[in-house]
């Protein structure tokens, strides 16, 4: 059979051989090959870095709409955020001020929408599966560290870990509540600081 748009008899063109000194990724390379694809790859792993572990975008911003207590609240989109660098009373335990930290909590948070910051010196989340952040709201004052207040008004303990970020800060406020007597180390006997105890 006479192949078509080739004259009969006349001789077919030859194919050069590859060439030994061009390594075969440089040949695959020049013809389109598979390293061609390394651009698209590449803006594939970052679309990728961009999202979270379960592939969705990490908002930054929240609504909250439940507190459970003084230091970990519910969002709109059902997960659940532990304040970092804060402990307070617990409800189920029946603690000393468990139930003002919650109110206060609520007055701080509830129904409002606040910004979210983790701290690269700790885990995302906890061994709950709680979003470990510092939790931020808007005030005409300017933005507000609630983990911060709380610990300024005596509702928290600073809850020690040397790897956070804005462990110092933290930690001050905590010793401006105590040496103010300030909620819990006023009123909670086993918390009560020497300046409560001068004051009364």
């Amino acid at each position: 059979m006479i192949d078509q748009g080739v004259t009969p008899g006349a001789s077919r063109p030859a194919i050069a051989p590859a060439d030994p000194d061009v390594p075969v990724r440089g040949r695959l390379a020049a013809a389109g090959g598979p390293l061609a694809l390394l651009p698209v790859l590449f803006l594939l792993l970052l679309s990728l870095c961009a999202c979270g572990d379960d592939g969705e975008a990490d908002e930054v911003f929240a609504t909250v709409v439940r507190c459970l207590d003084g230091d970990t609240v519910e969002l709109s989109d059902g997960r659940k955020v532990r304040y970092l660098g804060v402990d307070t009373p617990e409800l189920k335990e029946g603690d000393c001020y468990a139930e003002e930290a919650k109110v206060f909590n609520e007055l701080l948070v509830l129904n409002q929408e606040v910004e979210l910051v983790g701290d690269a010196f700790t885990d995302d989340t906890d061994q709950f599966g709680r979003y470990l952040r510092y939790v931020y709201i808007e005030t005409p004052g300017g933005p507000r560290l609630v983990n911060k207040e709380l610990l300024l008004k005596g509702y928290a303990w600073h809850f020690m870990d040397s790897k956070l970020e804005l462990k110092d800060e933290l930690r001050a406020a905590e010793a401006q509540a105590q040496a103010s007597g300030a909620g819990l180390w006023c009123a909670c006997e086993e918390h009560a600081t020497d300046a409560c105890l001068v004051g009364q």
